[in-house]
């Protein structure tokens, strides 16, 4: 069929239209998942932050420290929560025996440190983080000098260690959506 000019101009025009707005739509929908990236890793980069402040806190505790608090008739409950949370990233069982035994081990504060966020499981990180959230006491003593040193870095370095790994987890799969969309070309 014969267009005319005037209706292949307009033709022209709406498939133009059309196809910035398209683009338009797809472009908006690269920026935010470019953006949702950029806040996933600048979390993630907050977090791991948190957890090399908290790895600096963790050695300045001193071994004698942890064996007066292991040595004790009868441990404090916070000891023990945020002790076995420490543990079960570590496989080892959470009861007191055993965590008392990694504890009082000269490898464990070196090994606290070098835990890599990678070493972790979700499951071991799941469990951990169960048991802090089910002690109160955990989330409010940050800064409270009531609670011995050793229990407070250690509670600030489990914390820090978990949030930092379920943030990897999350900019990771922020990254997968990233480039399942299209966002590698589209950035």
């Amino acid at each position: 069929s014969q267009l005319t000019e005037a209706q292949r101009i307009a033709f022209v025009h709406e498939t133009n239209v059309a196809m910035k707005r398209s683009v338009a739509v797809m472009s908006s929908s690269v920026t935010a998942r470019a953006r949702a990236r950029i806040d996933a890793l600048q979390q993630l980069e907050d977090r791991m932050a948190d957890l090399e402040g908290a790895r600096a806190d963790v050695l300045l505790i001193a071994p004698s420290e942890l064996t007066e608090l292991c040595d004790q008739d009868k441990p404090s409950p916070l000891l023990v929560v945020v002790a076995a949370s420490i543990s079960v990233l570590f496989d080892v069982k959470p009861a007191w025996p055993s965590v008392r035994a990694f504890m009082l081990k000269p490898t464990f504060l070196p090994e606290v440190v070098k835990l890599k966020v990678d070493d972790a499981t979700h499951r071991s990180v799941d469990v951990a983080r169960k048991l802090i959230s089910s002690n109160k006491e955990v989330a409010t003593m940050r800064g409270n000098h009531n609670y011995p040193q050793a229990i407070r870095f250690l509670a600030r370095w489990v914390t820090a260690f978990t949030n930092a790994f379920l943030c990897e987890a999350e900019a990771e799969e922020e990254e997968m959506q990233f480039l399942q969309e299209g966002g590698a070309e589209g950035a």
